[in-house]
């Protein structure tokens, strides 16, 4: 199948005061539109333009500072969650910045973590964490309260070598993306394995170490396939449908795009990590 070409809205460039140019981590989009941009250490907000609304963070591991940041997520309510990986923990802050609580440390058990990449927010404010180094998924509600885990260590069905990102869609289907095994694992609502596909390679269907993923409304898969500089879409079966995007920095060329969210109307945000900017494109039809 070809490459698609989508409509390409608009490109953001992440300037922030005196860094110039900074790598994206990830990002996530509120009901509102605005856009919250993580990295190095600080979370960007910015309206659905893409002007500088406020921003907070620096290193540490105090409240309110980020230790290695590594996922970012927005709930129904606009409480923004951040998953860091240097600290073990997940903190809450409002759509300004505050702080508002946190959860975690280094460990195994429950609403404990090891080295978290990935975070999500459903539409019922539930927070899933992707607890990479524990081979697991934690669900929590929207206070830090534990609620269920699946996965272990391995290659067998459900289970993980090195989850890295999270999708939930509305009609509760979770997808995890697992950048070592370079696939996608499919469960329901309940956290039971429905499919997966993939493998490593740069053919349609196959991905070079993917590290973001995303559900758009009708229930279409977007999985960031990083280390091949592109994006693929599936159905929800895993079905190929298309694939954009090319090494590079054009419009439309990515440089290791480690971040997807979608946003209003099923717009498509994503972290050109290596770029360092926001590349936005309306759906493909």
């Amino acid at each position: 199948m070809d490459i698609l070409e989508p409509t390409r809205i608009y490109c953001l460039k992440m300037e922030c005061g005196k860094l110039d140019y900074l790598p994206l981590i990830d990002i996530a989009v509120d009901g509102l539109g605005s856009i919250y941009c993580l990295s190095s250490n600080v979370v960007i907000k910015r309206d659905a333009v893409g002007s500088v609304s406020t921003k907070w963070g620096r290193y540490g591991e105090g409240e309110g500072e980020l230790g290695f940041p590594s996922g970012i997520a927005v709930d129904a309510d606009l409480n923004v969650y951040v998953v860091e990986w240097g600290t073990n923990r997940v903190q809450k802050f409002d759509s300004e910045g505050a702080f508002l609580t946190s959860w975690g440390c280094m460990g195994s058990g429950e609403g404990e973590f090891s080295y978290p990449y990935g975070i999500m927010a459903d539409g019922k404010s539930n927070i899933y964490v992707v607890d990479t180094c524990n081979f697991r998924v934690q669900k929590f509600n929207s206070f830090g309260n534990f609620i269920a885990k699946w996965g272990s260590r391995g290659y067998e069905d459900g289970n993980f070598m090195c989850p890295s990102a999270i999708a939930v869609h509305d009609e509760g289907d979770i997808y995890v993306v697992d950048v070592d095994a370079n696939n996608v694992t499919r469960f329901d609502a309940q956290y039971n394995f429905v499919l997966r596909w993939g493998a490593r390679g740069d053919e349609d269907g196959n991905f070079n170490s993917p590290c973001g993923i995303a559900v758009d409304s009708v229930g279409h898969v977007y999985v960031l396939d990083t280390g091949n500089h592109r994006l693929q879409e599936f159905d929800s079966c895993g079905n190929f449908l298309g694939k954009w995007g090319y090494y590079g920095s054009g419009e439309g060329e990515f440089l290791h795009p480690c971040g997807i969210a979608i946003g209003r109307d099923d717009k498509i945000y994503i972290a050109d990590t290596e770029n360092c900017r926001v590349q936005v494109f309306e759906p493909l039809d």
